[in-house]
């Protein structure tokens, strides 16, 4: 039993036992007091006297639904408000809720693991604010442009000015794009008298996810 409680307590993930009964918190582990932003006084006490700030947020009925149900419960980049030395901080989580069955094959715990994944949602969504601002700047530029994301070179925003562009001349060749997506390098080019530039965007981590095509008559 001392090895499985040593191995509970140095698991490098978030982990917590949480008794039907009470909703007693019978074990975390240091990852787990950190993530709750609490200290090793919250064993042993009800989880909602511990966290008083999760009343009226989802995951105090998601808790009683797995003990009701006997259903495990995940979920990924879930937002949790949590008081951090008297102030609420918002962090994102990847959790799961794991019931432990007793006698009668009812649940008698949880096993709750969680990971703090804050960093990577707010840079998704920093990424996400950057393409729709880069959004809002190609509709309403008045210099001809677009942009192509993925490896199927979907067109994901293009300005009346580009279209008018198009429409007056010869829509440009998709290699030229192509080209770009493949090595990264800013490309310029003539294409039936209209001077092109091709742009690479990079997500967070480097990779090139998308072209920006600028146009003009030569």
């Amino acid at each position: 039993m001392e090895n499985y409680l040593n191995l509970f307590h140095n698991a490098p993930i978030a982990t917590s036992i949480l008794k039907a009964e009470g909703f007693n918190v019978e074990m975390a582990n240091p990852e787990m007091l950190n993530l709750w932003r609490r200290d090793k006084t919250a064993i042993g006490l009800n989880l909602l006297e511990v966290m008083p700030e999760i009343v009226g947020q989802p995951y105090v009925e998601l808790i009683r639904s797995v003990f009701k149900t006997g259903q495990p419960h995940t979920e990924t980049g879930a937002k949790v408000l949590l008081n951090s030395n008297g102030k609420m901080e918002t962090i994102f989580m990847d959790y799961s809720y794991t019931p432990i069955f007793g006698k009668m094959q009812r649940p008698t715990a949880l096993l709750i693991m969680g990971t703090d994944i804050s960093e990577r949602e707010i840079n998704k969504q920093a990424i996400q604010q950057s393409d729709r601002n880069l959004r809002n700047l190609i509709m309403s530029s008045p210099v001809p442009m677009c942009v192509f994301r993925g490896e199927n070179l979907r067109i994901d925003a293009v300005n009346d000015s580009m279209m008018e562009l198009w429409l007056s001349q010869r829509m440009l060749r998709i290699k030229e794009v192509r080209h770009v997506l493949n090595t990264g390098v800013t490309y310029k080019a003539q294409i039936d008298k209209i001077d092109y530039t091709f742009a690479p965007i990079r997500d967070g981590l480097g990779k090139v996810s998308g072209i920006v095509v600028t146009g003009s008559k030569a």
